[in-house]
């Protein structure tokens, strides 16, 4: 099973992919739904940029466990996207050193995936200036209109 991480900045999404039992429940004793995506598994936490690279692991040998899960038989890959650098490189250590029979890989800025990133930027900035605006329009914002 691959296990994905996408870390952005205030929250990091976990899926683990493969196959799966369906039907089966989860920890909560919920029926798990049936991915066409080969989700068999998610969860999310905080981001913490400061989390070592034992304390990463540990949250990923602990999430597993909750759902009856190994991660050292359970998962053969991880994947990891991030726009944190620090969290980067501490991910990448935890996988050196806890992990370091699987394959492993850290998709971020300059990474040749082969696939096309389909992402305007100015358009970000549009927006975010078109949010500003409307946020200053607030009654009681200190810049309200």
């Amino acid at each position: 099973m691959l296990l994905a991480m996408d870390v952005g900045n205030t929250e990091t999404v976990i899926g683990l992919f493969g196959p799966e039992t369906p039907g089966a429940p989860d920890a909560m004793g919920f029926a798990r739904a049936t991915d066409e995506r080969g989700l068999a598994f998610h969860w999310r936490i905080s981001t913490v940029a400061e989390r070592t690279p034992d304390e990463h692991a540990m949250v990923l040998t602990q999430l597993l466990d909750l759902e009856g899960l190994d991660l050292r038989t359970a998962v053969t890959a991880i994947a990891i996207s991030s726009s944190s650098p620090m969290a980067n490189t501490q991910l990448r250590r935890m996988a050196n050193r806890w992990f370091s029979e699987l394959d492993f890989t850290v998709i971020g800025p300059g990474t040749k995936s082969g696939m096309p990133i389909l992402y305007d930027c100015r358009r970000r900035r549009c927006l975010r200036s078109l949010s500003g605006r409307l946020d200053r329009r607030r009654p009681g914002h200190r810049n309200g209109l």
